[in-house]
């Protein structure tokens, strides 16, 4: 899901509670702050790591900031990149 970015610490909380797999899009910078910190440390933590930033409102130009997928026991590995291949 896609949380509000406002929101991103009690949806990650929720999740690890209620103990099933994630996945959230999240700005790159949610890998920061000593809550979020703390919560990966207990529970761990996956990253899919897109490669070029994705513009969700194409009547804007550009997209200000990356996002990723943070994810819990979902994925192969803990830090995965991922090339983003648009259609021109």
């Amino acid at each position: 899901t896609n949380p509000p970015f406002s929101l991103k610490d009690d949806f990650l909380k929720r999740a690890y509670e209620l103990g099933k797999p994630f996945a959230f899009l999240l700005p790159i910078t949610a890998l920061e702050g000593i809550k979020r910190g703390a919560l990966y440390r207990k529970y761990g933590i996956e990253v899919l790591v897109l490669d070029k930033r994705i513009n969700f409102m194409p009547e804007k130009k550009g997209a200000w900031f990356n996002v990723s997928w943070f994810c819990w026991q979902l994925l192969p590995e803990k830090l995965m990149f991922h090339e983003v291949i648009r259609d021109e």
